[in-house]
C-alpha cells in the first residue's frame, strides 16, 4: 500500500468516526452526543498528561456537555447494572456530609461531601449516555479513546524521558515526582484500555506498544512505586489463565479488607520494630516516611475510632506531625493511603462502606470474562493501589479520573459483547 492510499483510508477512517457518514451539520440527537462524546474520548488521555488536574474540568464537562442530548435520545434509565455501586458511593457522600456534624472543620467536610456527590451524579449520566448509544457508535467513541490513547501514551514517555534529567535534590525533583504520580496513574487506566483492544482483537501490535511505550519506560523511570507494583501485578495476570486471574483478585482483596481493619493498631508496632534496624535508614524516603506518617496518624485514629474527625480534614491536621524523622514535606497533603485517611476522617463506618464498595466492584468483575475481566481488574486494582500509597478521595481530579476509568469499563464489557455477537459461529 503506497503512502497516498494510506492517507486515503486514514481520512476515511476518521470521517467515519467523526462523522459516522453524516453530514458535518445535523440536528440527530443520537448523532451529536456521539460526536460530543467522540471528542471527549479522543482528547481527555493527551489532556490528561499534558495538563496533570485535567481530569477535574473533564469529569464536570464531558457529562454535561451531553446531557441535554441524552434526554432526547436516551429511553429512560437503567439501573441494573449501576444500581448497587452508585447507591454505595452516594452513601460516601452522604456519610461525609453527616460527619459535619461532629467534623473538626464542618465548612470543610460538607464542601468534600458536595463535591464527591456531584461527581457521583456526573459519572452516572455520562455511563447512562454511553450506554444509551448503539453498538456502531460506541464503537465509534472508543476508536477515538484508543488513537487519544496512543498519543497520550507517546507523551507519557516523553514526559518522562524529560524527568529523568531532573536528579537535583529539592523541590523541583518533588515537584516532578508528584507529577508522575499522576500521569502515569492516568496512564496505566489508558494503556489497560490497549490491552483490552490487544487481547480481544489478538492485536500484538498493540500489546508491543503497551509494553513498550508505557509499561517498561514507567518502570525504569516513573517514580512512583504503586504504579510499578500494579505494574508488575497486570503483567502477571496477563500470563494467568482465567482461573488464576479470578484467584489472584480474591486473595488481594481478601488481604486489603483483613489489612484495612487492622491497619491503624498494627503499623505502629511495625514501625516501632523497624526503627530500631538499619531498613528505614537504608530506604529512608517514600518507604520510611509514609510508614512514620501512618504510625503518626494511627496515634489520632483511637480518639475517635467509630466516627473519625470529619470528611476531609486530613488535609488540615498538621499537629498529626510530631518530630518527624522521615517525614520531610512541609505540609500534610494526606495520609498517603485511603485507608489511613479514611480511618481518620470517618472512623470505622468510612471503612466499612469503602471495603463494601470493594467487595462489590471485585464481585462484578469476576463475573466477567476475557479481555473485560482483564481491563477491568487492571484499572480497579491500580486504582486501589494507587489510592492506598497515595491520594485522597475528596481530590476532584482523583474523582474525575475514576470517572474516566469506569466509563473505559463499561465500554470495554459493552465493545467485548458486541463483538462476540458479530463474530461468526464456531463449526
Amino acid at each position: 500500500m503506497n503512502v497516498a492510499s494510506q492517507m486515503q483510508r486514514w481520512r476515511t477512517t476518521i470521517q467515519e468516526v467523526v462523522y459516522g457518514g453524516l453530514p458535518v451539520f445535523t440536528w440527530n440527537a443520537e448523532e451529536l452526543a456521539t460526536r460530543f462524546l467522540v471528542t471527549a474520548f479522543f482528547i481527555a488521555p493527551p489532556l490528561f498528561i499534558v495538563i496533570e488536574n485535567a481530569p477535574t474540568a473533564w469529569g464536570i464537562l464531558a457529562p454535561l456537555s451531553v446531557l441535554p442530548l441524552y434526554a432526547l435520545y436516551g429511553g429512560g434509565i437503567k439501573t441494573r447494572w449501576l444500581l448497587v455501586p452508585f447507591a454505595v458511593s452516594a452513601c460516601v457522600a452522604l456519610l461525609a456530609a453527616l460527619s459535619a456534624v461532629w467534623s473538626i472543620d464542618a465548612q470543610r467536610s460538607l464542601a468534600g461531601a458536595f463535591v464527591f456527590g456531584a461527581y457521583v451524579l456526573l459519572g452516572f449520566s455520562i455511563v447512562q449516555s454511553l450506554r444509551a448509544l448503539s453498538p456502531a457508535h460506541r464503537e465509534r467513541v472508543w476508536r477515538a479513546l484508543i488513537a487519544g490513547g496512543c498519543v497520550s501514551l507517546l507523551l507519557l514517555v516523553g514526559y518522562e524521558l524529560m524527568y529523568a534529567t531532573v536528579d537535583e535534590p529539592g523541590e523541583l525533583l518533588n515537584e516532578v515526582a508528584r507529577t508522575l504520580h499522576k500521569t502515569t496513574y492516568y496512564g496505566i487506566i489508558i494503556a489497560s484500555a490497549l490491552l483490552f483492544d490487544a487481547i480481544l482483537l489478538r492485536n500484538r501490535r498493540r500489546l508491543i506498544f503497551v509494553a513498550v511505550v508505557f509499561a517498561v519506560p514507567t518502570l525504569l523511570l516513573g517514580r512512583s512505586t504503586g504504579i510499578n507494583f500494579a505494574i508488575l501485578l497486570i503483567a502477571a495476570l496477563y500470563f494467568m489463565n482465567s482461573v488464576w486471574r479470578q484467584r489472584t483478585l480474591v486473595i488481594f482483596c481478601t488481604c486489603y479488607v483483613a489489612f484495612a481493619f487492622v491497619a491503624p493498631w498494627i503499623t505502629p508496632r511495625l514501625f516501632q520494630a523497624l526503627s530500631g534496624t538499619k531498613l528505614l535508614d537504608f530506604y529512608s524516603g517514600t518507604f520510611a516516611a509514609r510508614l512514620e506518617l501512618w504510625d503518626m496518624v494511627s496515634q489520632h485514629v483511637g480518639r475517635a475510632w467509630l466516627l473519625g474527625h470529619g470528611a476531609d480534614t486530613m488535609r488540615i491536621a498538621t499537629y498529626v506531625i510530631q518530630n518527624p524523622k522521615y517525614y520531610h514535606l512541609p505540609d500534610l497533603p494526606s495520609a498517603h493511603s485511603m485507608v489511613f485517611d479514611l480511618w481518620f476522617e470517618l472512623g470505622l463506618i468510612g471503612i466499612l462502606v469503602l471495603l463494601v464498595i470493594i467487595v462489590e466492584v471485585a464481585r462484578r468483575i469476576l463475573r466477567l470474562t476475557g479481555a473485560a475481566q482483564l481491563a477491568c481488574m487492571s484499572i480497579f486494582l491500580a486504582t486501589v493501589i494507587e489510592l492506598s500509597v497515595d491520594h485522597r478521595i475528596w481530590l476532584s481530579w482523583m474523582q474525575g479520573t475514576l470517572i474516566f476509568g469506569v466509563s473505559i469499563c463499561v465500554l470495554a464489557i459493552l465493545r467485548q459483547r458486541a463483538y462476540l455477537q458479530q463474530r461468526p459461529p464456531v463449526q
